[in-house]
């Protein structure tokens, strides 16, 4: 969950708001809950890197 799939998700509610012709406050809201939503994913996601040397 690193790619497209990623970006459609956060994009949902800009299209929402391309769809109306306006920008509404409470869809202004939701996109930014998808918006740290997904960087938290993201961020938790990412893989550890070892602490070893080799």
């Amino acid at each position: 969950m690193r790619g497209l799939d990623v970006t459609i998700l956060a994009m949902i509610p800009v299209v929402f708001s391309l769809y109306l012709g306006r920008v509404l406050l409470p869809v202004m809201a939701v996109q930014a809950v998808f918006s740290a939503g997904i960087f938290l994913v993201v961020v938790l996601s990412r893989p550890r890197r070892s602490q070893g040397g080799v």
